[in-house]
């Protein structure tokens, strides 16, 4: 079925069926060929505007818009009954369709069907806590940390995934990449906080230059590009804050250097 005859079914299931008879307005969408039914006109209107489905009379008439809702109570200034005249309206989704196939030109391409999406498991290994991070470089290509210390990666999308690379008693928490070659992967494990990869994950190297206020964990991520990440600690109140007192402290000293001397202070 293309979206002209998808169209066509719409305004037959709107009266009760294809060969239903219909009053007023009558079945005038039947046997007409998709460019009669873009220049037919009704009661002296164009039917459709090509190209704009709000303002085509059709879309109009099934919402009920002026001039059409004669027979909507409170509506004194329409000229005509809603379509279809004297049965139930037509659902919003039809309408929707209608006025899309309108404004992508009314077009007999083949109507496509779209599964529903729906959620599955896939084959990625089960952690014994958690599975907490994922990234993806592009549709088919990405990696996930667990706290079983497993980088595990995809290049199909996650319909399956492998074991890439395992640090044993490590709790993996965040992963990061600039490209399809450059990533980082944080830790909750103090003595290997962050690893690094330069070649798509297929090693991966601890790093050991952070600097002495760095956090105790490293629980996010975000990568500018493959020069330049931000990392972040916990929110566990046993951690120490680390960065977050430093830059705390810095402004805060900013602040008080700021403050405006009080009125007839020598101070």
């Amino acid at each position: 079925m293309n979206r002209f005859e998808r169209a066509i079914q719409i305004l037959d299931d709107s009266v009760g069926g294809p060969t239903t008879p219909v009053s007023f307005h009558g079945p005038f969408w039947r046997g007409l060929t998709r460019n009669e039914f873009v220049m037919k006109k009704v009661f002296g209107l164009p039917l459709v505007i090509v190209g704009d489905g709000s303002k085509s009379n059709l879309i109009r008439a099934l919402k009920g818009e002026l001039p059409f809702g004669a027979d909507i109570p409170g509506r004194p200034e329409a000229d005509f009954n809603r379509m279809p005249s004297g049965r139930p309206a037509v659902s919003s989704e039809n309408i929707a369709f209608l006025e899309k196939w309108i404004d992508e030109g009314c077009l007999e391409d083949e109507l496509v069907s779209v599964a529903p999406l729906t959620w599955r498991k896939t084959n990625a290994p089960v952690a014994s806590s958690r599975t907490d991070d994922i990234w993806f470089v592009d549709p088919l290509t990405g990696w996930a940390v667990n706290s079983d210390g497993n980088i595990i990666k995809t290049t199909d999308g996650g319909d399956s995934w492998t074991i890439q690379h395992s640090a044993p008693g490590a709790y993996l928490r965040c992963i990061g990449f600039a490209n399809a070659n450059v990533g980082w992967v944080g830790t909750l494990s103090l003595n290997r906080r962050l690893f690094h990869t330069t070649d798509s994950g297929a090693t991966w190297t601890r790093v050991s230059t952070l600097p002495a206020l760095a956090p105790v964990a490293v629980c996010g991520i975000s990568v500018v590009n493959d020069q330049i990440i931000y990392a972040s600690g916990t929110n566990r109140p046993t951690d120490s804050h680390r960065m977050r007192d430093f830059v705390y402290a810095t402004i805060k000293t900013r602040h008080v250097r700021s403050r405006p001397k009080p009125k007839g202070s020598n101070q």
